[in-house]
């Protein structure tokens, strides 16, 4: 039984919810507390529900699917057509290019576009796309999953492709497990969810979840941080199998995830350490590029406080350049600006290649997490 207050609070909240569906209808999206001071919400577009979009790096065009696949412009309201939708899609870093992927039967094929809409490259891959992100300009990285049905069960395996838009992308194995029958029956969906990984701000290491079986216990997920250039691999958290994965700090130094059941988790990974839990499940997660607010199943936070709440099923996107949010409600796309926060924590360019030098190592046990940190700090602050 929910505590009186919560209980309470559920109760008005749902009565609000109803009451601004009724007065302002679906083209509206539904808020439930007071935005901020000069935030505002606008309505961008109708978009296809449950369908992918994405800003560009400099936060003035996205990229997005109204029944075809467009970039729109939220300064002047236009679209310019790419052709058909795809179900996930990618800006490289200097806004040059775009990456998307088609369905190909029961595996997938990758697309890269100019903003002409022209095809510069493509290639057909196994498995399901789940996540695409390109690490560089000329590099792309892609999660896919595999569902191989057996008599006994279902063999499933994530894959993770380097692509850098030559030839056939090249696939490595990052999880593969025999689930039992009940699991093999799971809706696609669900099991495609177990597999996502998100991208290091320095581009050298992902966060990915890995599918667990076990005989005599409930499925879930382990959470591993791997370092794309040595391999190496270190496991750093649990959580349910509806969890949404884990998403990098700014300065890359930690991770937020959900555990898809009760909270989200603050975490240095390295350290081992919880430094901080949010109340809500971590089923969808987007996080601003200063670190400052996070959307986390539909609610809005800033400074891990609870700012509004819009619809559980929404999801949303920050502009990479921050002060933006982008939410997708049913078949509408909106725009909540005015998100004012710090500019997010970068390293100095001269000194990136010895932070990455010191990261491998560390992946590898070469240097200690203190020596580690103490090298950080000489670094970013001589």
């Amino acid at each position: 039984m929910l505590p009186y207050r919560r209980y309470r609070s559920f109760t008005i909240a749902s009565t609000f919810y109803l009451a601004i569906l009724l007065v302002t209808g679906c083209a509206r999206l539904p808020i439930v507390g007071a935005l901020p001071d000069g935030v505002a919400v606008t309505r961008l577009t109708r978009v296809e529900p449950a369908s992918p979009f994405a800003w560009n790096d400099g936060g003035t065009k996205i990229a997005l699917v109204a029944d075809t696949f467009v970039i729109y412009n939220p300064a002047d309201g236009k679209s310019q057509p790419f052709g058909a939708a795809p179900y996930e899609i990618g800006w490289s870093s200097d806004g040059e290019h775009l990456a998307a992927v088609f369905p190909h039967g029961k595996d997938a094929t990758l697309r890269i576009f100019n903003m002409r809409g022209a095809v510069l490259s493509e290639a057909d891959i196994s498995g399901h796309v789940t996540k695409l992100a390109w690490r560089s300009n000329d590099e792309l990285l892609v999660a896919a999953i595999t569902v191989e049905q057996l008599s006994f069960g279902a063999n499933v395996k994530g894959l993770l492709y380097r692509w850098q838009g030559i030839g056939k992308p090249a696939a490595t194995t990052l999880s593969e497990t025999t689930v039992r029958p009940f699991i093999a029956r799971w809706p696609a969906e669900r099991l495609y969810q177990t597999f996502t990984f998100a991208l290091s701000p320095l581009s050298d290491e992902i966060a990915y979840t890995r599918l667990q079986d076990p005989p005599a216990f409930s499925p879930y997920v382990k959470i591993f941080i791997r370092n794309l250039e040595s391999g190496a691999e270190k496991e750093v958290a649990s959580a349910t199998v509806t969890s949404a994965g884990a998403v990098y700090s700014a300065d890359g130094e930690r991770i937020l995830y959900g555990d898809g059941a009760n909270a989200s988790h603050w975490l240095d990974p390295w350290m081992e350490k919880e430094l901080a839990t949010i109340p809500s499940p971590g089923r969808t997660i987007a996080l601003s590029p200063g670190n400052r607010y996070a959307l986390i199943d539909g609610r809005l936070y800033r400074d891990d406080k609870e700012v509004v709440a819009f619809p559980a099923t929404s999801e949303g996107a920050f502009a990479p350049i921050g002060g933006r949010l982008l939410v997708r409600y049913d078949d509408n796309l909106y725009m909540i600006s005015g998100l004012g926060e710090p500019k997010a924590d970068k390293t100095v360019p001269a000194e990136r290649e010895r932070l990455l030098t010191l990261r491998k190592w560390r992946s590898e046990g070469l240097i200690s997490i203190p020596d580690y940190q103490s090298a950080r700090e000489r670094m970013l602050h001589q």
